[in-house]
């Protein structure tokens, strides 16, 4: 599935910046095109806070979103709400899972993305304001901030309100998820954005206007028709859903057993539905696409950003409701002949992993009757015969039998091997994207089929960097500071295409016929297996190049684009 470019969402407070907190300098981030460098770093002086302060007022800024690291952020606070600006403090824990590398530049601008361009129709929490957000703390009921919480509002309110000097206190409601709470209007939850000058006659409880009660939606170009967001988790026999009912605002997060689980969708309008890619997750995505739904699969990684605290099923279901309306790139939904193929692989794989048990062992049981043989399937072969003769005159004729029997059984498994690469084969006549990578150095039949049912749409990729970066060949990187250190390979992503390209990639620098000028630089100036990394990374961008434009493989073809 192609990822089709995302239409920008409106911006609910298109004036707020995010800052990272540090114990030396605080990072700043501010809407782009606000200033010429939307990222700053100032120290944490008295006189530098006010430097910030004048900074992020020059730049229209008029809401902050601050993360509460250790008492750093206090000074902070105290003095961007002396100049006036609207202070929302952040649970540094949220920003533990940030998307992406570690660094401070990326947390300041991931704060300031959440809260001031959230894309989401409606959200629980507002940069996570918490435990941290005193404001409120004292004057409010746990049963009515869970109630605004769980309906998708944030609020704020002085602990002793200044509007009415008074502090408004309540008892515990009974819970109606979804619905307004006694003392209020009876009534649904409607799609109704609400400011601080709300109308009392609605929610008569909430006596002080000093209250800022905000619904925040998702905003698409006109024309464009508005998906319902759903969260699924998706398990073996019973599945979460979570969304919200367009009708009646009601907040349904309810199990649904496997056999009504597309029933459950095959009449609803057409919705967003977000799954986490797990097993059986391509399969449920193809039976909703075929019903009219967009659905978008996601990496665990991403949707455990979105749940820090416990692990249950309406937790991960709400979880995912709120990254699927996060801007990131989904996984791209396989066919099933791509599956297929994997599964060719996945049974190759286990195959020759019991081969090679079944050789250590055999090597390993002689070895206690003195018998020592060489490591791999050759030597064993040629040194069986012998080694059997030799022990049958001391050892019991069972043992003997069972171990010629272990030993004829590996040329089953080898018949079985050799039966799936044939298949492969087969599918590779078949399949042009399949004959055109095979053209690379270093790509061989298990290589370019595997590679081809692993990526699904070249297109998902923006680029060959890309790629090579979901697949985890290029460096890690984490930073802290100001400072940013570069470590191994990431090893994110597809292990199985990862080690593919690398075992490829050490064939090409070993055979090769005719050496290219670019390893043989390389050679001298870094280590083998630097070389053999690097070298599988081009390897890895040439195939998304090759698929992506559909065009074959040319030997010395130089980009005109940057990749």
């Amino acid at each position: 599935m192609a990822m089709r470019k995302r239409e920008d969402s409106p911006e609910v407070f298109p004036n707020a910046a995010g800052i990272d907190i540090g114990g030396s300098s605080h990072w700043v981030a501010v809407p782009k095109g606000a200033a010429e460098e939307p990222v700053r770093e100032f120290g944490t002086m008295t006189d530098d806070l006010h430097e910030m302060a004048d900074w992020l007022l020059a730049c229209g800024v008029d809401t902050v979103a601050l993360e509460s690291t250790g008492v750093f952020w206090i000074p902070v606070y105290e003095v961007l709400e002396q100049r006036g600006l609207t202070v929302w403090l952040v649970d540094a824990r949220q920003m533990k899972y940030v998307p992406g590398r570690k660094s401070d530049v990326m947390d300041c601008q991931w704060l300031q993305k959440w809260y001031g361009r959230l894309p989401t129709r409606r959200i629980a929490e507002v940069v996570g304001m918490g435990n941290e957000r005193w404001h409120g703390r004292r004057g409010i009921d746990d049963g009515i901030r869970r109630q605004y919480q769980g309906a998708g509002f944030a609020w704020s309110q002085a602990p002793e309100c200044r509007a009415c000097d008074q502090n408004t206190a309540w008892r515990t409601p009974p819970r109606v998820k979804g619905r307004c709470t006694p003392g209020l209007t009876p009534g649904p939850l409607t799609r109704q954005t609400l400011s601080s000058t709300w109308s009392r006659s609605r929610h008569q409880a909430l006596k002080c206007p000093s209250w800022k009660i905000m619904e925040i939606f998702t905003g698409k170009p006109e024309g464009v028709m508005k998906l319902t967001p759903v969260g699924i988790d998706i398990a073996k026999n019973v599945f979460q859903v979570h969304h919200i009912d367009e009708e009646t605002g009601e907040i349904v997060n309810k199990p649904i057993k496997r056999a009504k689980f597309l029933e459950y969708f095959v009449n609803r309008a057409p919705c967003l539905i977000g799954m986490e890619a797990c097993g059986g997750a391509h399969h449920w995505a193809r039976q909703l696409t075929r019903m009219g739904h967009q659905v978008k699969l996601m990496p665990g990684e991403y949707v455990k950003a979105f749940n820090i605290r416990n692990k249950k099923d309406p937790a991960d279901a709400r979880a995912i409701w709120l990254a699927v309306q996060q801007p990131s790139k989904p996984v791209a939904i396989k066919t099933e002949m791509q599956q297929a193929m994997l599964a060719l692989h996945r049974t190759r794989e286990q195959l020759v992993k019991f081969r090679t048990m079944q050789i250590n062992a055999l090597r390993g049981l002689l070895t206690e009757y003195g018998e020592v043989m060489a490591k791999g399937r050759a030597p064993l072969d040629r040194a069986m015969p012998d080694v059997l003769a030799r022990v049958a005159d001391r050892l019991p004729a069972a043992l003997i039998d069972t171990l010629r029997e272990q030993w004829n059984g590996l040329t089953g498994l080898d018949e079985q091997i050799a039966t799936i690469e044939r298949r492969m084969r087969e599918w590779k006549k078949e399949d042009q994207e399949v004959k055109a990578i095979s053209e690379i150095p270093g790509v061989g039949l298990l290589t370019a089929t595997a590679a081809v049912a692993t990526i699904g749409d070249a297109k998902a990729f923006r680029s060959g960097r890309e790629f090579a970066a979901c697949i985890g060949l290029v460096p890690k990187q984490t930073g802290s500071g100001g400072k940013v250190k570069l470590h191994g390979i990431s090893k994110r992503g597809d292990t199985y295409l990862r080690t593919l390209l690398i075992h490829g990639a050490r064939s090409v620098i070993t055979n090769a016929k005719q050496p290219d000028p670019w390893i043989e630089q390389m050679k001298k100036r870094r280590p083998p297996n630097v070389v053999v990394v690097a070298l599988a990374n081009k390897m890895a961008r040439t195939i998304w190049a090759v698929l992506a434009h559909d065009r074959p493989y040319q030997r010395g073809y130089v980009s005109t684009k940057p990749a």
